[in-house]
């Protein structure tokens, strides 16, 4: 039996790149950065290459300055005003309703606890 499964990315596909979510994450990560002790250039720079590098900034600093992921999650991720700057969406939540979950599997999990 094969099985199928639905995959979202979130970051400005659920949602309106209007919401500046990209941004303020950004702002914050750098702070987190900044928040280590590097002067904001470093930080700048760093964060920029551990994304190119490792696909996020905190598979870098996991592995190379040792940082609590769960830390850099509550910071980071979790700290955003999500509630304030998302707003329902009837389309998306139709679209959602509409996936027929007796054909496919959908699934939202996170690794911010293991990377």
């Amino acid at each position: 039996m094969t099985e199928h499964f639905v995959f979202f990315d979130i970051d400005n596909c659920l949602y309106s790149a209007s919401t500046s979510i990209s941004k303020l994450m950004m702002h914050k990560i750098r702070q987190y950065f900044m928040d280590l002790g590097f002067p904001t250039e470093e930080a700048e720079e760093l964060h920029s290459s551990y994304y190119r590098q490792y696909g996020l900034a905190i598979r870098g600093l996991v592995k190379h300055h040792e940082i609590d992921p769960l830390d850099f999650n509550a910071k980071c991720d979790a700290s955003l005003p999500l509630e304030d700057l998302l707003k329902p969406d009837p389309s998306i939540r139709q679209l959602l309703l509409d996936i027929d979950r007796s054909k496919v599997r959908v699934w939202a999990a996170t690794n911010a606890y293991i990377t």
